[in-house]
């Protein structure tokens, strides 16, 4: 059986000090991204010795704790390579740059107005900052439920 793994960081735990700690980084690489590597892991075998005993009833708790920990780890798994000190000086970075801060209200304007209703909403879950392009950029924001990813089939 094929089996999920962890993979390693692109850059130093320390790579993104002082914004975010090597302690930090070191703990949600190694301690909570490790843990839906685990638990995707313990799902597909429980699966597998639940098929060969032939206990159907508790496949579909199992498929979904399997949907949990595959989603937490593709976001992790992103979410490190979003976070690479590359990232902030990549080209791309450097196009959307002049578009997104004339499009983005200050903070004090966001303050100073009403919020606006998102788009869609769960509880504990990822946000995804989503964008489309036409004349200007975009933007809109797409929140997953628990560590459901963005790639899975669903709707916002």
């Amino acid at each position: 059986m094929n089996e999920y793994t962890l993979p390693e960081l692109p850059y130093d735990y320390a790579a993104l000090e002082p914004n975010i700690s090597a302690r930090i980084m070191e703990l949600h690489h190694d301690k909570h991204h490790a843990t839906y590597v685990a638990g995707a892991n313990t799902a597909l075998a429980q699966m597998a010795e639940a098929r060969e005993k032939g206990d159907f009833a508790t496949i579909p708790k199992l498929s979904k704790d399997l949907a949990f920990h595959v989603g937490g780890h593709v976001n992790h798994s992103i979410f490190w390579n979003n976070l690479s000190p590359k990232a902030a000086t990549s080209r791309l970075a450097s196009l959307l740059q002049p578009s997104t801060t004339s499009s983005v209200p200050s903070m004090r304007s966001a303050a100073s107005s009403p919020p606006r209703p998102r788009r869609c909403r769960a509880p504990a879950g990822h946000s995804w900052p989503t964008s489309r392009w036409e004349r200007t950029l975009l933007s809109s924001s797409c929140t997953t439920s628990r560590a459901t990813s963005p790639l899975a089939p669903f709707r916002c």
